[in-house]
């Protein structure tokens, strides 16, 4: 489940939003929470990700373009 995209984030421009629930991605099944985080941390910035991803009763696909994690300090 997505807590909150931070605003102008990649997912937060395709319209991701809090409390979505992101089913697959790339074609495979999101089990769990760092599922999703350990599968994004090995991909390329700059490479495409397609999400299924359900709210509402509703899935729908989306294409989200990786950004750089930026660290804060």
């Amino acid at each position: 489940m997505v807590g909150d995209p931070s605003a102008n984030s990649p997912a937060a421009r395709v319209g991701i939003e809090r409390g979505d629930i992101i089913l697959e991605l790339n074609g495979q099944t999101i089990l769990r929470p760092d599922d999703l985080s350990v599968r994004v941390s090995q991909m390329t910035p700059g490479s495409v990700a397609h999400l299924k991803v359900f709210r509402n009763s509703r899935t729908r696909e989306v294409n989200v373009t990786l950004g750089e994690l930026v660290e804060k300090g």
